[in-house]
């Protein structure tokens, strides 16, 4: 949704991605990210691999999550899509 506005000489722009914070929550819905550990390990053995640091806050709780190699279906999820929202949907993970 992108609404314009215009009060005198001044103009607003006012963007909200409404169906991407949807993907965004289902995503940390199905990872049950607010009861993960604060790092969380691969369950493979893995010689090289990418850590995913998430940090969300919901009112004054505030929580950070490393996610190292994921390789669990949901977490790996969780990673693509903030990938994808950040325009980096050609990265592999």
């Amino acid at each position: 949704m992108v609404r314009i506005g215009r009060d005198g000489d001044e103009v607003s722009v006012y963007r909200a991605y409404l169906a991407d914070w949807q993907l965004l929550y289902d995503a940390l819905a199905a990872a049950n990210f607010w009861s993960l550990s604060p790092d969380v390990p691969s369950r493979g053995l893995w010689l090289d691999g990418h850590d995913i640091t998430v940090e969300g806050r919901r009112g004054e709780a505030f929580k950070a999550t490393t996610l190292r190699h994921p390789d669990v279906d949901e977490l790996r999820q969780l990673g693509r899509v903030a990938f994808d929202l950040a325009g980096l949907a050609e990265v592999r993970l």
